[in-house]
């Protein structure tokens, strides 16, 4: 499946197969680290400009496509199309060179020494505790998160699965987002993110239980009105500081307890 998806069509007499070029590749990904620098720690592993030549040809479109395809079809035969539940999780991965290619990242507030990013999301199916990713979204310069929840949503629902909600990541607490699930009537859970040093959804973070109200969000002459649950928890130590602490969620059409809500989360996303 791997060499099909980077279009590698290698003849059995190379010096270097295909298998050891994905091996190779695979050694970076689950690393973490570069293919220059497996080269470099690797006894006996591959230059990085063997490994750069033979993936000259690589078109991120077709890698994208067909990765997807992939990852349905080995869906498909492990998972139903029922109602499940669902969660679009969002990567940032940090990127220090020259851009080669403008618009492959992305920018965003500096953080870990940059500002320039690598993005995607993935939209995955959460079955008796276990994940399995349906589709990913490459997010290149100028798409908007609306664009990649789009695109993710519908990559999995013109396959016929029936979505009984969705958890998203923090990043996508936006009201865009918001609009967009409650529009399309998608269930959906997403953390607050608490901006500013006062005002705002921190006004609601008061009382010792947990309790549902409505909020409504607004930005720049765009507004958003839904149900928030805010969780009180009392850390007892835990979350690096005592007494009490507060979590809150835009919550749409999702039949969970409040009380619940702190715990589903953590084990959709975290």
């Amino acid at each position: 499946m791997v060499r099909d998806m980077l279009g590698l069509k290698s003849s059995s007499n190379v010096v270097y197969s295909d298998k050891m070029i994905i091996y190779h590749l695979l050694n970076a990904g689950v690393s973490r680290t570069s293919v220059s620098n497996v080269s470099n720690t690797c006894v006996d592993s591959l230059s990085e400009g063997t490994i750069r030549y033979r993936l000259r040809n690589l078109d991120l479109d077709m890698l994208h496509q067909n990765l997807n395809k992939n990852l349905k079809i080995h869906g498909l035969k492990t998972v139903h199309k029922k109602h499940n539940q669902f969660a679009i999780d969002f990567v940032n991965i940090p990127y220090y060179g020259k851009e080669e290619n403008s618009g492959d990242t992305i920018k965003t507030k500096p953080k870990q020494g940059t500002s320039r990013f690598y993005a995607y999301a993935s939209i995955y199916i959460i079955l008796r505790n276990k994940r399995y990713t349906l589709a990913m979204k490459y997010i290149r310069k100028g798409e908007t998160l609306k664009d990649t929840v789009d695109f993710l949503i519908n990559e999995i629902t013109t396959n016929g699965f029936k979505i009984k909600g969705i958890f998203l990541d923090r990043e996508f607490y936006t009201i865009e987002i918001i609009n967009y699930l409650q529009n399309r009537k998608i269930p959906f859970i997403i953390p607050c993110v608490k901006r500013g040093p006062s005002g705002g959804i921190r006004k609601l973070l008061t009382g010792k239980k947990s309790y549902s109200t409505n909020y409504t969000m607004r930005s720049k002459g765009n507004e958003a009105t839904f149900q928030v649950n805010v969780v009180v928890k009392y850390s007892k130590g835990k979350y690096k500081e005592n007494g009490v602490k507060y979590f809150a969620y835009p919550v749409y059409n999702m039949d969970l307890p409040i009380k619940n809500i702190f715990k589903e989360y953590r084990n959709a996303l975290e």
